[in-house]
């Protein structure tokens, strides 16, 4: 197999980090590794996670709100058990996302 100078080097560099290894070594590593994954697939699996990550966060926003609400009128409002729903969807989401990025 022929690589570039730039190509060896970073293959080099990156034996050295995956504890100090030879290159072929490294290679055959990598193509026996079965969590060998493409871009796409990569790029797929963080795009869900980060999608997760917003309807996470606008949660976050609704949950402050009820609290605020809660605190000011002293009494849960009728959201609330919507609020808890929505979270109780978004679980399993999130454990997929972390599975899909584990590459389980």
């Amino acid at each position: 197999m022929y690589v570039t100078a730039e190509e060896d080097a970073a293959l080099q560099a990156r034996a050295v980090v995956a504890g100090d290894i030879t290159v072929p070594r490294l290679l055959f590593e990598s193509a026996m590794n079965a969590q060998v994954r493409t871009d796409a697939e990569w790029k797929s699996a963080v795009a869900e996670l980060m999608q997760v990550r917003a309807d996470l966060g606008g949660m976050a926003r609704n949950l402050n709100q009820l609290a605020r609400f809660a605190n000011t009128e002293g009494q849960f409002p009728a959201q609330v058990e919507e609020f808890r729903v929505q979270f109780a969807a978004l679980v399993p989401q999130i454990s997929a996302a972390c599975r899909a990025v584990a590459g389980k």
